[in-house]
């Protein structure tokens, strides 16, 4: 399957599973970044609409980076490096209030299925979970930003989704927003950024060099 087909429908798959435990490596991940970026915004004094634009602007390129790393021959590195990331981020939260969820078996279940590939040296699945990570900020800011907040606006429960069990936090983006643009105009044309983003990145290279 090639990569302009693959990544799509990767995206497609971690948005219809995003609240289930499946996708919680990735989740966490996404989460993680957010959350850490919201909070050093708000240490260095940025409130409001600054705060949101900022954590908006560092996800993206927090997406664009890792697509374009997923072209290149260090691709087998994402995986890992963001699923250790969230690994630490979330137990120590978890050591924090000293809890253990579904949501941790399942990170941790992650992080034991990626240990493995890389010992049995199965590059191309460690590549494709690579893609998966690369492509879950793009995921966590379509959610939060632009369809979840739109099910709530017309009052869809999300736990009416099968299988969801985790909701997300949607108080990060929809509290600290005062600009005129109703929020759900901002969150299409995040849409429509992270959808140009992917199908850039999938495209062939001049080469033809690109990951297949």
């Amino acid at each position: 399957m090639s990569r302009s087909v693959r990544m799509p429908l990767i995206f497609l798959m971690l948005a219809v599973l995003w609240g289930t435990p499946v996708a919680a490596p990735f989740r966490v991940f996404a989460q993680a970044v957010r959350d850490l970026v919201y909070a050093g915004a708000g240490a260095v004094g940025m409130v409001g609409m600054a705060r949101v634009v900022v954590l908006m602007a560092v996800l993206l390129a927090l997406l664009s980076g890792l697509l374009l790393l997923g072209r290149t021959r260090h691709a087998e590195i994402v995986a890992g490096s963001c699923a250790l990331a969230g690994v630490l981020w979330h137990m120590g939260a978890r050591l924090g209030d000293r809890t253990f969820t579904v949501e941790t078996a399942a990170v941790l279940i992650g992080l034991g299925v990626l240990l493995l590939l890389l010992l049995l040296r199965l590059r191309g699945a460690n590549v494709r979970l690579g893609e998966a990570f690369a492509l879950s900020p793009g995921v966590l800011l379509l959610l939060e930003a632009a369809v979840l907040p739109q099910m709530e606006r017309w009052d869809v429960p999300i736990g009416a989704l099968p299988g969801w069990t985790m909701s997300p936090d949607l108080t990060v983006f929809v509290t600290d927003w005062n600009a005129r643009i109703p929020f759900w105009a901002a969150g299409i044309v995040l849409a429509v950024i992270i959808s140009v983003l992917m199908l850039v990145s999938a495209a062939p290279s001049d080469k033809g060099k690109h990951v297949k």
